[in-house]
């Protein structure tokens, strides 16, 4: 008898893990925003309660413009077959994310190669595929020092797009603007581990 306690326990274990919930895309906007929140700032930084739109929103809009441009002008078919072809093979500069207050010239490293191109591959479907129609999504608790909304205070703001992906692979886009010629856009890429979320690597998509 004994010697059934630890199979038991290990079967009880296993059905307690079962019955945890997994993840959810609002569990991924929550790391993202914490990561965001722990990178010293020297101003104050709105982030609106729920986010819009899509990751990739914008690579999307350049494939239709570039496939409008090549209906509308097939005298300049080669130039337009190039620009989607890029767009269908989009390759992201994937980086070691850095602890808070690293960012600097000799961090982040880059990601190995093939698990740089393992991102890009699966993030690609994404660039190309009309999604369907995103609800907002409400972000929950704001994290300090970021405030709730838009205030007077407020000299920079911080926008996070609903999550893309699949299984246990999720993207996320970053807007942070802090003025005209003052901001940075981040995709972050999350993988699943047990009930939350980890970020597996960032990538630039913007830079003023």
């Amino acid at each position: 008898m004994e010697a059934r306690w630890p199979v038991i326990a290990a079967a009880l274990t296993l059905s307690a893990c079962a019955q945890q919930p997994p993840p959810s895309p609002r569990d991924a906007l929550r790391t993202v925003l914490a990561y965001e929140a722990a990178e010293p700032r020297d101003t104050a930084v709105c982030v609106a309660p729920s986010t819009v739109g899509t990751t990739f929103d914008e690579e999307r809009r350049q494939l239709r413009e570039a496939r409008q441009l090549q209906a509308a002008h097939p005298q300049e078919l080669a130039p337009h077959q190039r620009a989607l072809a890029a767009l269908g093979h989009r390759a992201f500069n994937w980086l070691v994310p850095p602890p808070p207050g690293r960012m600097g010239p000799r961090w982040p490293p880059q990601l190995p190669g093939a698990e740089g191109s393992s991102l890009s591959a699966a993030a690609r479907p994404f660039v190309t595929a009309e999604p369907p129609a995103a609800q907002p999504l409400e972000l929950g608790p704001i994290p300090a020092p970021f405030h709730a909304g838009i205030t007077p205070d407020c000299r920079a703001r911080l926008t996070l797009t609903a999550p893309v992906g699949t299984g246990d692979l999720l993207f996320v886009q970053t807007s942070y603007v802090c003025g005209g010629l003052c901001g940075v856009g981040w995709l972050y890429a999350l993988r699943r581990e047990g009930s939350g979320w980890r970020i597996a690597a960032i990538a630039w998509t913007w830079v003023s």
